[in-house]
């Protein structure tokens, strides 16, 4: 091919993890000196190639690619190319003794294109990729075809703003997750788990960093927030994200599992730092096209679990089906034994946006956004459960890890106020967590003990050998499962440099003990009139317990002040090793990014 660029690289075998010593897959090996422009760095150093909604581990920019395999047998190939037009792609393969024995074309359309070919290969097999326009390869993968009922998954799904108190598994009197509550028989069912943010996007990041918000400082911010708010400017939004030099541990896992995330994006999107370690991220802005977010999520993994038949691969799957705005299938209203008045919940139209958020309304809105919210669980659900019932068709349940979990929960005006972000009592940040293991392991028991979303990562590192790096604020949870003693565990929240709107009050919150304790913090920069009503005014710290009290009625700091103070000293602590904003260098979000967190309630 005169003229064309074209990079020899080697692909050898690679292990499962430490446990596996069967080489399963590899990835193709890029020099690390070789840095370009308009490519994306993660803090280990990997490279990535970024468009509009999708990222992936970067392989080589140019026309051709050119592989010696070092696996044997029933093999796959699989990778991604970016190709700046429509044309042809042209695989060849060659073998010493018998010079070529594979000669396959595809047809390319302009933007992404996904090629999986299955090879009977030999080591030093010689596999050539051939395009008629330069372009952009992702990192290749050549992996060894193994039955479905012999490969590894992990489902890490993420139904964001699906709270504990709207599940009947958590005491709620409506039966909105009958799929969920007969996966719980299969998994382990954690009680008391919390997010360490009540929204979004911090709430993921301490997911995926065991990094409290404190620590890893990932955010938006609208720098012009008065005027914002107040409708006489456009709002300037900046994303702080995640810096270079702290874990994601998708990084970590990826060096044993092939990783794929499928999310909403917007909170979640990639300029925030949740591509690292992935080798294909996707995001969907479609998602907020309700009423078939999740729907469309599950049908997106099942085509890839299809098509792409990976020994040991980790999904990150993430809907904002349950989040604001609320329009259910209207089938599933039907369910719900008080029909609300309305078809819809809108947070601008029916609250008044973020100004209007501590402002009650009329006495039966709390009760119809609560109808529409169940029907969201609802139909969330459904979806899951039609997913667990092809991974169980499919053959690919039974060694699967299948982790269930929220980022955060949403309010009805318990407390006096609406949505998330805006307070740490339990409608915001107590989030369901069910955890089945491969193999039916430890199947059907529940866990008392308080745990919140840093500790999800460890543990499922801990699970698969993998090892957890020092300094994460989580930690693995296999241990009491295993019959060790159950851990005196401190869970914190906070909402504190990371709020969405640096109008809404501070607050910091320490579960142990089966208590909590929340502080309320004053500050003087919280700026008057920002909101249509005021912040409702708590004590400057209150104490619950949690097991008589789930729902946070009655404050007992002055009935046992005893044991306020020693929680107020733990919490007190925490504040004070706090690190403080910790994120990258910020950046200016796109004008679709703006519009879509208009429509989830974040700006005006």
């Amino acid at each position: 091919m005169s003229g064309r660029r074209v990079i020899w690289l080697l692909l050898a075998a690679c292990a499962f993890s430490c446990r596996q010593p069967q080489p399963l897959f590899r990835r193709l090996e890029i020099p690390a000196a070789r840095v370009l422009a308009g490519l994306a760095q993660d803090g280990g150093g990997g490279l990535y190639f970024r468009k509009p909604n999708r990222s992936l581990r970067f392989g080589h920019r140019g026309r051709g690619l050119r592989l010696i395999s070092s696996l044997e047998g029933p093999c796959c190939l699989d990778l991604y190319f970016w190709s700046p037009a429509s044309g042809r792609l042209r695989l060849r393969a060659r073998r010493e003794d018998r010079g070529e024995f594979l000669a396959r074309e595809f047809d390319l359309r302009r933007g992404f294109n996904a090629i999986t070919v299955d090879l009977r290969l030999r080591r030093g097999d010689r596999l050539a990729l051939e395009a008629e326009h330069d372009g952009v390869f992702s990192r290749p993968l050549l992996y060894r075809l193994l039955p479905a009922s012999e490969r590894r998954n992990i489902f890490l799904i993420s139904a964001d703003n699906l709270g504990a108190d709207h599940l009947e598994l958590y005491g709620y009197r409506r039966d909105t997750g009958p799929a969920i509550s007969a996966f719980r028989r299969q998994a382990v069912l954690y009680r008391w788990a919390f997010a360490n943010s009540p929204w979004t996007l911090p709430a993921h990041m301490s997911l995926f960093t065991s990094l409290h918000e404190t620590e890893h400082g990932v955010t938006h911010r609208v720098l012009n927030e008065m005027d914002a708010a107040a409708g006489r400017e456009e709002p300037m939004v900046r994303a702080f994200p995640l810096r270079p030099g702290l874990d994601f541990l998708v990084e970590r896992l990826s060096r044993s599992f092939i990783t794929c995330g499928f999310s909403g994006g917007i909170n979640l999107g990639a300029l925030f730092g949740f591509y690292r370690g992935f080798d294909l991220y996707a995001e969907a802005p479609d998602d907020l096209d309700k009423p078939r977010a999740a729907a469309r999520l599950f049908a997106r993994a099942e085509e890839h679990l299809l098509s792409r038949r990976f020994p040991a691969a980790f999904y990150f799957l993430h809907t904002y089906q349950v989040h604001l705005p609320y329009r259910p299938p209207p089938d599933l209203l039907e369910r719900i034994d008080r029909p609300p008045t309305c078809r819809e919940f809108d947070f601008e139209k029916d609250i008044g946006g973020i100004s209007g958020i501590f402002r009650r309304g009329d006495a039966r809105r709390p009760d119809d956004a609560s109808a529409l919210y169940d029907a969201e669980v609802m139909e969330f659900d459904r979806r899951f459960g039609e997913f667990i019932a092809f991974l169980k068709r499919s053959d690919l349940y039974n060694r699967a890890m299948i982790i269930l979990l929220s980022d955060h929960g949403e309010e009805f005006f318990e407390h006096g106020s609406w949505a998330h972000g805006t307070d740490l009592f339990n409608s915001q940040v107590r989030v369901p967590l069910l955890v089945k293991f491969p193999g039916g392991r430890f199947a059907g028991r529940r866990v008392d003990g308080a745990i919140s979303l840093v500790d999800v990562m460890p543990t499922v590192l801990d699970f698969y050998g993998i090892d957890v790096p020092p300094g994460m604020s989580g930690r693995s949870r296999l241990g009491e499962l295993r019959g060790a003693p159950p851990p005196s565990a401190s869970v914190f929240s906070v909402n504190l440099d990371c709020r969405s709107w640096l109008a809404i009050p501070p607050q910091a919150a320490l579960i142990q003990g089966g208590y909590k304790l929340i502080r309320h913090l004053r500050r003087q920069d919280s700026a008057p009139g920002f909101f249509a009503a005021s912040p409702p005014v708590f004590p400057a710290r209150q104490l619950f317990h949690l097991a008589d009290d789930p729902n946070e009625s009655r404050d007992l700091a002055g009935e046992l002040p005893q044991v306020a103070a020693g929680l107020d000293a733990v919490l007190q602590d925490f504040l004070d090793g706090k690190a403080g904003p910790a994120s990258g260098r910020p950046q200016a979000l796109p004008p679709e990014a703006l519009e879509a967190l208009r429509a989830l309630g974040y700006i005006r």
